[in-house]
């Protein structure tokens, strides 16, 4: 079968697109992994009791607190500093903040230590469910964040309006491409030449001297 020109343009362009949502990460790729995932456990009867096991005895220390039981929270690591400020010892906060840790900690349980399930997929695996789980965080809501609601408080939601700005501003720069105040001539160079070789490796660049004289050796440079 012969190709015409036209399908690898098409599908150079359907990549580009789908590198764009991706992050340049391979759909394919991550299909996989979370295929991989998924097939072995679902061949683990004895860890999917114990994932609906301890999500049961999640649910339940959830209703404890938030009826005003005595429960003992889960700690927060030194490193995580979402949590730390004072307005987290709220009940309603503290609620949010044990129902995210309390998910978190399921799906790590979850998604590390199965049998079968090759390294790079579990790690891959973790890595998306932890950025899913970021994205859900108490932390990253306004109307969840004490810290937030104190700061639009203190500043009249001006905070809230310059994050609309840097929003805005991100969905301008989506591309990921860096727009530098580079002028042609003074920082970056315009002078002239020509390829003089050219190979499946390299380009080599000779440019058309500027000077009356020359020295005898041309510079290399790599």
């Amino acid at each position: 079968m012969t190709e015409t020109p036209e399908i690898p343009v098409f599908d150079r362009a359907l990549h580009a697109a789908q590198a764009k949502l991706t992050g340049g990460i391979s759909p394919a790729a991550i299909s996989i992994a979370w295929l991989d995932w998924m097939l072995h456990l679902a061949n683990q009867p004895g860890r999917q009791a114990e994932l609906v096991k301890q999500a049961a005895m999640d649910a339940t220390a959830l209703w404890c607190q938030a009826l005003g039981q005595p429960t003992t929270p889960l700690p927060v690591t030194e490193q995580d500093h979402r949590f730390t400020h004072p307005g987290w010892q709220d009940p309603k906060f503290a609620l949010a903040a044990q129902s995210f840790l309390r998910t978190e900690r399921w799906w790590k349980q979850a998604t590390t230590g199965i049998p079968g399930l090759s390294q790079p997929h579990e790690r891959s695996v973790g890595f998306m469910a932890r950025q899913f789980l970021d994205i859900m965080s108490p932390a990253n809501m306004p109307m969840l964040n004490p810290e937030v609601i104190e700061a639009t408080r203190a500043s009249n939601a001006s905070n809230l309006a310059s994050g609309v700005r840097n929003f805005m501003d991100d969905l301008k720069n989506a591309s990921g491409e860096t727009k530098l105040p580079l002028t042609p001539g003074k920082d970056v160079a315009i002078t002239p030449g020509q390829v003089v070789f050219r190979n499946a490796l390299i380009e080599l660049l000779q440019y058309t001297p500027t000077t009356a004289t020359v020295h005898p050796e041309p510079i290399l440079i790599v």
